[in-house]
């Protein structure tokens, strides 16, 4: 994304970080050639590199494999990729189904002190 002021870019924070273009261009590559060497569409990652798709946990074990990353910069590209999310598919159990939505419905309206308490009774 080079030329590109990182608040014209169409991706999220953390997204460039994740998506592999970095690796690509750091060895470059282009994206037909990356999209071969991951066999994924060059389309596909242009989306996931633009913002415009969330990053498959997939995706980012086949940059791990076919870029050799070491375990710290496999776990930095997972967590990244992590913060960069925005959509969450969870299928809770029946007797959870409620209070998930519920959680769901209200995070808007929580205050920081809630949000922080919630997030340590989970984390715990």
């Amino acid at each position: 994304m080079k030329g590109i002021p990182r608040e014209k870019r169409a991706g999220r924070p953390d997204q460039e970080a994740v998506n592999g273009s970095t690796y690509r261009i750091e060895r470059g590559e282009t994206m037909a050639q990356m999209a071969d060497r991951l066999k994924r569409s060059a389309s596909f990652l242009s989306s996931v590199e633009t913002g415009r798709k969330s990053i498959p946990e997939s995706l980012i074990e086949d940059v791990v494999r076919e870029y050799g990353l070491a375990p710290a910069a496999a776990s930095e590209l997972s967590a990244a990729a992590a913060r960069s999310a925005t959509v969450f598919r969870i299928e809770p159990a029946e007797q959870d189904q409620e209070l998930v939505a519920t959680f769901a419905r209200k995070l808007d309206t929580l205050s920081d002190e809630q949000r922080k308490r919630i997030f340590n009774i989970l984390k715990s």
